[in-house]
Protein backbone atom coordinates (compact mmCIF):
# COMPACT_ATOMS: atom_id res chain seq x y z
CA UNK A 1 0.00 0.00 0.00
CA UNK A 2 3.18 2.57 -0.14
CA UNK A 3 2.44 3.13 3.30
CA UNK A 4 5.93 2.00 5.23
CA UNK A 5 8.85 4.16 4.80
CA UNK A 6 11.32 2.04 6.34
CA UNK A 7 11.83 -0.31 9.55
CA UNK A 8 14.48 -1.63 12.19
CA UNK A 9 15.21 -4.70 14.25
CA UNK A 10 15.89 -5.03 17.66
CA UNK A 11 15.66 -1.62 19.18
CA UNK A 12 16.22 -1.00 22.86
CA UNK A 13 14.48 1.41 25.05
CA UNK A 14 15.20 1.84 28.42
CA UNK A 15 12.58 0.99 30.89
CA UNK A 16 14.24 2.72 33.80
CA UNK A 17 18.25 3.94 34.25
CA UNK A 18 20.60 2.28 36.41
CA UNK A 19 20.55 3.78 39.72
CA UNK A 20 22.62 3.44 43.30
CA UNK A 21 20.90 2.63 46.43
CA UNK A 22 22.70 2.85 49.35
CA UNK A 23 26.14 1.56 47.71
CA UNK A 24 24.28 -0.85 45.69
CA UNK A 25 24.57 -0.63 41.48
CA UNK A 26 21.10 -1.58 39.98
CA UNK A 27 21.19 -1.86 36.19
CA UNK A 28 19.02 -0.32 33.96
CA UNK A 29 15.47 -2.36 33.21
CA UNK A 30 15.37 -2.45 29.03
CA UNK A 31 12.79 -4.00 26.38
CA UNK A 32 13.98 -4.76 23.50
CA UNK A 33 11.42 -4.96 20.57
CA UNK A 34 11.92 -7.26 17.13
CA UNK A 35 10.91 -4.96 14.45
CA UNK A 36 9.74 -1.04 14.23
CA UNK A 37 8.00 0.26 11.02
CA UNK A 38 8.17 3.66 10.22
CA UNK A 39 5.54 5.33 7.99
CA UNK A 40 5.17 7.80 5.54
CA UNK A 41 3.00 10.05 7.96
CA UNK A 42 5.97 10.22 10.37
CA UNK A 43 4.11 7.68 12.71
CA UNK A 44 6.44 4.48 14.07
CA UNK A 45 4.95 1.06 15.19
CA UNK A 46 6.89 -1.50 17.12
CA UNK A 47 6.34 -4.88 16.86
CA UNK A 48 7.30 -7.94 19.33
CA UNK A 49 6.66 -11.66 18.53
CA UNK A 50 5.43 -13.63 21.35
CA UNK A 51 5.46 -17.18 21.63
CA UNK A 52 3.91 -16.79 25.33
CA UNK A 53 3.73 -13.95 27.53
CA UNK A 54 5.27 -14.14 31.21
CA UNK A 55 4.78 -12.00 34.09
CA UNK A 56 7.78 -9.74 33.75
CA UNK A 57 6.65 -9.19 29.99
CA UNK A 58 3.31 -8.01 30.82
CA UNK A 59 5.20 -5.54 33.21
CA UNK A 60 7.69 -4.07 30.87
CA UNK A 61 4.84 -3.57 28.51
CA UNK A 62 2.84 -1.78 30.87
CA UNK A 63 6.18 0.45 31.46
CA UNK A 64 6.76 0.88 27.44
CA UNK A 65 3.00 1.79 27.32
CA UNK A 66 3.35 4.75 29.75
CA UNK A 67 6.72 5.93 29.21
CA UNK A 68 6.62 5.75 25.28
CA UNK A 69 3.92 7.56 23.38
CA UNK A 70 4.61 5.09 20.21
CA UNK A 71 2.37 1.87 19.63
CA UNK A 72 3.53 -1.57 20.75
CA UNK A 73 1.94 -4.48 19.44
CA UNK A 74 2.03 -8.00 20.47
CA UNK A 75 1.61 -10.84 17.47
CA UNK A 76 1.71 -14.15 17.55
CA UNK A 77 0.75 -17.37 15.49
CA UNK A 78 -0.75 -20.54 16.64
CA UNK A 79 -2.46 -23.22 14.53
CA UNK A 80 -4.05 -24.80 17.06
CA UNK A 81 -6.26 -22.22 17.86
CA UNK A 82 -7.68 -22.05 14.47
CA UNK A 83 -4.99 -18.98 13.07
CA UNK A 84 -4.09 -19.45 9.94
CA UNK A 85 -1.50 -16.28 9.85
CA UNK A 86 -0.20 -13.81 12.88
CA UNK A 87 -2.61 -11.63 14.49
CA UNK A 88 -2.64 -9.63 17.92
CA UNK A 89 -1.69 -11.47 21.22
CA UNK A 90 -4.66 -10.60 23.11
CA UNK A 91 -6.78 -11.55 20.14
CA UNK A 92 -4.64 -15.34 20.53
CA UNK A 93 -5.43 -15.12 23.97
CA UNK A 94 -8.87 -14.73 23.70
CA UNK A 95 -8.92 -17.86 21.30
CA UNK A 96 -7.29 -20.16 23.64
CA UNK A 97 -9.99 -18.64 26.42
CA UNK A 98 -12.66 -19.75 23.92
CA UNK A 99 -11.22 -22.85 23.22
CA UNK A 100 -10.65 -24.22 26.73
CA UNK A 101 -14.30 -23.00 27.54
CA UNK A 102 -15.83 -25.02 24.76
CA UNK A 103 -13.94 -28.08 25.86
CA UNK A 104 -15.64 -28.12 28.99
Amino acid sequence: KGEIKDFGLQQKFELQPKFKKFGVSERAITYTVDFAIYKWNGEVEYIDVKGFGTQQGEIKRKIFDYNFPEKLTWVSKSKKYGVDGWLEYKELNKKKREAKKNKK
